[in-house]
């Protein structure tokens, strides 16, 4: 339904990521490189990771005009994302808890609005599902190559979306007391990481993985911590900021990772005089990403008018959707301490870790889109809430122990 929205509005799949995207997905794809302009004078890209690029390259190559077809091929991967985690569900629960946990994914608004926008949910989201999975079988089986196997395709996943980059360092616990599988575990999860901040280190002098905190530390925290402080709109003392601080550097910057590192030390000063404002900010930020339903999202697909009147049939759907919220939030409460409970406390662990993580790393700006990572968690937290879970014994199997019975 979403694509052909989509297919009506092509723009509305194009955000403002969208350009960028594209430009490294083709440079990628005709001169083997990662950077912005063309050889002989091609910037090395240390903003965006090369995760998403890469899986549009081919449609850049294929399609004169890609992006539909970007978009049709994401749809597809979030119908196979929804199928693949109720296929998992089903052999660890039982048929009613999938479809509570497929559910949360298939029609979260938020989640099925960006599926066809050019930004980088979609596949992330997919590669989460496929490393959680593959996390937990590591957990049931306790072997070394699906410790491994999780461990590659959580780093997969970061360098596809940066903000789990410090994820792994809070799940290796999960292995604990056997430290060979924490190493295991950590040196898989960082290998592919470490590999490209080798490459920024080479190419730009830059040894992290990507410039993005950086900014995002400078613009949507310390700029929101001084607008609060001081009365003033955000965007105004975003602007003022980058003012002052480009001021203090006349001869400009060697590359967007040297602006990267200067805003980022400028950010923290302002954090450490406005404490209190900090944790505001913070607490805000995280109110309006758990509680927001995407209500603007539904203007990007709606066909230009002169003038547009607000969807005020969408106001019910939007207290439906906030309620259905409220409901996912205490089922994943309920499925952790159920989990807890029954004496399996490394799953439980691991989907409050996740949970939490995300709410503590990517809530400050306050945008419901950074809720999607959430989603998965909470998804198979919810399928636990409302089915039997056995006490660890005879089969490990959730779906084995309830057919018994």
């Amino acid at each position: 339904m979403v694509f052909l929205l989509a297919a009506n509005r092509p723009e509305a799949c194009l955000t403002s990521d969208a350009y960028g995207y594209l430009g490294l997905a083709k440079n990628l794809w005709t001169y083997h490189a990662f950077g912005h302009g063309t050889p002989p004078v091609l910037v090395p890209e240390t903003f965006r990771l090369p995760g998403y690029p890469l899986f549009l390259a081919p449609f850049t190559a294929l399609f004169e005009s890609p992006v539909l077809w970007i978009a049709f091929a994401q749809c597809l991967l979030g119908i196979l994302t929804v199928m693949w985690l109720w296929h998992w569900l089903r052999g660890v629960t039982n048929d009613r808890s999938a479809r509570v946990g497929a559910l949360v994914l298939a029609v979260d608004w938020v989640i099925v609005f960006h599926t066809p926008m050019l930004i980088a949910e979609t596949l992330v989201v997919f590669l989460q599902v496929l490393a959680m999975i593959l996390t937990w079988r590591a957990l049931e089986l306790q072997r070394g190559t699906e410790v491994t196997g999780s461990g590659l395709l959580w780093g997969l996943t970061l360098m596809v979306k940066p903000v789990f980059l410090y994820f792994p360092l809070v799940l290796c616990w999960i292995w604990s007391p056997r430290k060979k599988y924490i190493f295991r575990f950590l040196l898989a999860a960082y290998l592919i990481p470490g590999v490209w901040i080798l490459r920024n280190g080479a190419t730009s002098n830059f040894w992290s993985l990507s410039s993005l905190p950086g900014f995002a530390l400078f613009d949507d925290l310390a700029a929101k911590v001084i607008a609060d402080a001081t009365d003033r709109t955000w965007d105004s003392v975003r602007h003022d900021l980058r003012a002052q601080v480009d001021a203090k550097h006349p001869s400009g910057y060697r590359n967007d990772a040297e602006r990267s590192q200067v805003y980022a030390q400028e950010a923290v000063h302002i954090l450490k005089r406005h404490p209190f404002v900090v944790v505001k900010v913070w607490l805000i930020g995280a109110a309006r990403m758990l509680g927001g339903t995407g209500f603007g999202l539904w203007h990007y697909y709606r066909p230009p008018a002169p003038q547009q009147n607000p969807a005020f049939w969408l106001i019910p759907v939007q207290i439906v959707y906030g309620f259905g919220l409220g409901v996912l939030y205490l089922l994943s409460v309920w499925g952790c301490i159920k989990l807890w409970r029954m004496s399996r406390k490394k799953e439980a662990y691991f989907l409050a870790a996740g949970v939490t993580y995300i709410l503590l790393v990517a809530s400050y700006p306050g945008m419901s889109r950074l809720r999607i990572p959430m989603m998965p968690f909470m998804a198979i937290a919810a399928s636990f809430a409302v089915t039997k879970i056995p006490a660890r014994g005879s089969d490990y199997r959730l779906g084995h122990d309830i057919k018994r019975s």
